[in-house]
C-alpha cells in the first residue's frame, strides 16, 4: 500500500464520521461500582518528598479516585506507619480484591510510589459505597 492509497482510506473514514457528533466518539465512563478499602502502609522519611505528593502519587495507579489518611500518631525517627483509606473504581470486568491486590498493592509498592510500602490490608475493610 503506498501513501495515496493509505491518504485515501484515512480520508473516507475522516468523512465518514463526519455526520456524528463529537460526544458520540468520547464515551465517559459512568461507573456506580465504587469501593472504599483501608490499607495499613509505612512512609519512609529517609525518601525526598512531603505526604502530599506521595497521596498524589498512589492517585495516579489506575482507577484510584481519593486517597485519605485519619490521624496517626505512629512516628519514628526515620519510618511513619499509618492507615490509608483508598476509594477505587476497579476495571470492568475485575473483582474489587482482585484489584486490590494486582493494581494497587502492586502499584503503591513499585516505582509509581517511592518511599511508600504496603505493610497490610485491613480485613474486611473493602466497602462498596
Amino acid at each position: 500500500m503506498n501513501f495515496y492509497q493509505l491518504n485515501r482510506i484515512f480520508k473516507e473514514s475522516v468523512s465518514n464520521m463526519g455526520h456524528k457528533d463529537f460526544r458520540d466518539l468520547l464515551v465517559e465512563r459512568v461507573s456506580s461500582e465504587q469501593y472504599q478499602i483501608e490499607l495499613d502502609i509505612r512512609f519512609d522519611t529517609e525518601k525526598k518528598g512531603i505526604v502530599e505528593d506521595r497521596f498524589a502519587r498512589i492517585r495516579s495507579i489506575t482507577g484510584v479516585t481519593i486517597v485519605s489518611e485519619p490521624p496517626s500518631d505512629k512516628t519514628r525517627d526515620t519510618e511513619r506507619k499509618s492507615k490509608v483509606r483508598v476509594k477505587f473504581i476497579p476495571e470492568a470486568s475485575m473483582r474489587p480484591v482482585t484489584y486490590v491486590r494486582t493494581v494497587l498493592v502492586p502499584g503503591i509498592n513499585g516505582k509509581t510510589v517511592p518511599g511508600v510500602h504496603v505493610i497490610s490490608i485491613v480485613p474486611r475493610s473493602v466497602k462498596k459505597i
